[in-house]
């Protein structure tokens, strides 16, 4: 339903589907990314190197997904 709500534009708390959320074993990261061949998270804790982080697209409509435990 949240993809759905999403891409018809009418969710009206996408801030909790998209973006960084933590839960109690791992931190889910979604982005919207329609036009990018990839999407990567990147930081200090992989010394900037997206390769090791690369995000799943959820489907062809550009959300992209990441889980770190």
């Amino acid at each position: 339903m949240d993809k759905y709500l999403f891409h018809r534009g009418e969710h009206r708390e996408a801030y909790n589907y998209m973006g960084a959320h933590c839960t109690k074993n791992s931190v889910i990261f979604r982005v919207w990314a329609p036009h990018a061949k990839s999407v990567a998270v990147v930081g200090d804790f992989n010394n900037w190197d997206g390769s090791n982080h690369m995000m799943n697209k959820i489907n062809n409509e550009g959300i992209c997904f990441t889980t770190f435990t």
